[in-house]
């Protein structure tokens, strides 16, 4: 098996080609996510974005508290296959064997997942959906989820929490991280335009040394990185009591509740999805 390093390269370049032939087009515009599931692996690969493994301490103490030995545990929504391999690397040692299964409504990251399941002998079912349109034969014993509830509006949420709801077993368990933005209203929150500027111009000098590896060249590199920055948005969370209150009303005991800092932030960009410091909020509740 490669190293994770080594592993994150090949999805890198693997992104590049599958985003174009298999992300999903949507209907009414007749846009695709491309310009998203076509970079974020290479940008966790030069460490612009935030991911989970920024917030493993936290998710490390979650998952601690899981008391199944083959748990049922649904990945609600994903970028790249990087919560998979951190539920993997803290469950396998403990001798917990989950059962896996991703849903997305899209078929690149899906396909991500599928091949890195397959390059560490792991074995995953996945589901090509809305999530709120998921319906499984069996509940779940666990929700994991990294940074999505900003991917819905307000007027979604509440949706989206009562289906997470329905989709655990009683006593089931929902553990998920988010940025925090205090001062935002309820509008999606973009680049601006010297953040994207500066994100372009990070991102084509960072990427130099693995263009060959990737099978890139600087001017597509810059042109995704300036796609990514003009289309990148993000519905704000204003704080963790915010996020209380979404679990709650749904009908969530709240477990563990905790605000920090991010954690080596990288100052040479800013702006939504990228290490620029700010405050986060990691939950874990349960279901009734």
């Amino acid at each position: 098996m490669s190293d994770p390093a080594t592993l994150l390269l090949q999805a890198a370049s693997l992104a590049r080609l599958l985003a174009p032939q298999c992300c999903r087009t949507e209907p009414a515009t007749g846009e695709n996510c491309a310009w998203t599931h076509g970079l974020w692996p290479l940008l966790r690969l030069l460490g612009i974005v935030g991911s989970i493994e920024y917030r493993g301490e936290f998710f490390a103490r979650a998952f601690s508290r899981i008391e199944v030995d083959a748990p049922r545990i649904l990945l609600s929504g994903a970028a790249d296959y990087a919560t998979l391999a951190f539920v993997l690397d803290v469950l396998r040692p403990r001798g917990v064997q989950p059962q896996i299964t991703l849903v997305d409504i899209c078929e690149t990251p899906l396909a991500l997942n599928r091949w890195y399941a397959e390059q560490v002998g792991a074995v995953i079912e996945t589901a090509r959906c809305d999530i709120l349109n998921f319906a499984p034969a069996k509940p779940f014993d666990l929700i994991c989820t990294d940074a999505f509830i900003g991917r819905f509006p307000v007027a979604r949420r509440a949706a989206l929490l009562t289906q997470w709801h329905a989709l655990l077993r009683p006593g089931g368990i929902a553990i998920t991280y988010n940025r925090l933005r205090p001062s935002a209203g309820d509008t999606a929150v973009g680049f601006s335009n010297a953040q994207a500027d500066s994100f372009v111009q990070t991102v084509t000098a960072a990427a130099q040394p693995w263009l060959s590896a990737i099978g890139s060249d600087a001017p597509s590199i810059e042109r995704s990185a300036r796609d990514y920055a003009r289309r990148h948005m993000t519905y704000p969370l204003r704080s963790a009591e915010e996020i209380r209150s979404l679990f709650e009303n749904a009908g969530f005991a709240i477990e563990l509740l905790e605000t920090s800092g991010a954690a080596s932030a990288t100052a040479a960009v800013s702006g939504p999805s990228t290490r620029d410091g700010g405050s986060y909020a990691g939950l874990m509740a349960r279901r009734a």
